[in-house]
Formats: structure tokens, C-alpha cells, sequence
């Protein structure tokens, strides 16, 4: 999801298809200013196994160059990461200072509410683009569209930038992966009862 929406900010998707339903002229290349992804720096806050995936996508399809940023994973044989080409930096503003793209996958607690704000907003470059796939309070609420549902009236001023795209909370919101889910759930589930059958239980 974070790659999808990074993809459909830089080339300018949903603008292109909003014109296109509209009608009128034909749209010229002249009138599209999209950014080419291809070779960026792309900034990972959180070094968890999603930000593992995401960096692999954006490195493997992408080529890009990836900063990473975790002050809770730990320095020493950052395995898978030591298998992950990346550069890890100490700061959250370094990260910010050298990337093209800021892709954040933590939780949400006491230590990463807030974790993205006005100042560090306005710390990126001017053309960075902030795909925001985890929990809402990760960035701050009246800088984001943290609070669902994202309605005209709530975000009206949001809903006018045009680099904007939004989305509920939907990354999982498919077939498979709602399989995959069950799936997981049943197994664990038959494990705990097989377990418990035998008397292995603790």
C-alpha cells in the first residue's frame, strides 16, 4: 500500500483520472508534471518486517536508495537488515533531511504518537512525498487525516491539495489476505488444541 500510494502521488493519478472524467480537452504531457521514483531516496522509519517488505519493493522495483530509522531495533547483527542494502541513520531529521519519500511503519504507542508533526513536515523537501500506512496518531492528527471518516466537511482544506490521496484504513482489504488471516488464526488455534489434548500445556 505504502508503494501504491506513493506511486499514485508522484505520477499524479488521481488528478489525471479526475480530468479524464471531467472531459474536455485532451491532456497533454505539457500539462502533467509527475516525479520519476526510480532511483530515490526512499526513508524507513521503523525496521520491523514491513518496513523490511517495503524496503525490498521500493529497492527491487524501483532501484531506489533507502535510509532507515528505528531507535528501538537493536545495532547489533541487524538481521535481515544486514542483508538489506540501506544506509541507518540516528535521527529521525536526518532521515527526513535525505529522503524523497518518508514511509512510516511503527506502532502506535507513547513513543511514536505524534512521531511526525508540523516541524518535521516542513523539514522535508518540498517535493517529498509521505505515505502514511500506519496507524493515524503516528502523525499528527490536524496535519493528517488521522480521524476517520475523512469527510468533505472535517478536511475541507485537506481534500483541496492536490497532491492529496487518502484512504480509510483498507491495506488488508483483500481477498487473500483475509484468507491468509484465517487461515493463521485456524492453525494457531488447532495447535493450542492439540497442545492442550496431549497436556502440554504450560
Amino acid at each position: 500500500m505504502a508503494l501504491c500510494l506513493a506511486l499514485s502521488v508522484a505520477r499524479e493519478v488521481p488528478q489525471i483520472v479526475l480530468r479524464q472524467r471531467v472531459g474536455g480537452e485532451a491532456i497533454r504531457k505539457e500539462t502533467v508534471s509527475g516525479l520519476l521514483l526510480s532511483g530515490r531516496v526512499v526513508g524507513v522509519v521503523g525496521m520491523g518486517y514491513i518496513g523490511q517488505a517495503v524496503t525490498r519493493m521500493f529497492q527491487g522495483w524501483l532501484g531506489c536508495s533507502v535510509v532507515a530509522f528505528d531507535p528501538y531495533f537493536p545495532t547489533d547483527g541487524e538481521r535481515p537488515w544486514d542483508e538489506i542494502a540501506h544506509r541507518r541513520v540516528e535521527s529521525l531529521d536526518e532521515l527526513l533531511d535525505a529522503a524523497d519519500v518518508v514511509t512510516v511503519h511503527v506502532p502506535l504507542n507513547a513513543g511514536t504518537r505524534d512521531l511526525i508533526a508540523a516541524p518535521q513536515l516542513k523539514r522535508m523537501k518540498i517535493t517529498a512525498i509521505l505515505p502514511n500506512t500506519a496507524r493515524g496518531g503516528v502523525v499528527v492528527n490536524e496535519d493528517d487525516l488521522a480521524d476517520e471518516p475523512p469527510t468533505l466537511e472535517r478536511y475541507e482544506r485537506l481534500w483541496q491539495c492536490p497532491r492529496l490521496v487518502g484512504t480509510p484504513h483498507i491495506a488488508a482489504a483483500t481477498d487473500e489476505t483475509q484468507v491468509a488471516t484465517i487461515n493463521v488464526v485456524t492453525d494457531k488455534l488447532y495447535s493450542f488444541l492439540m497442545e492442550e489434548r496431549s497436556g502440554n500445556t504450560k
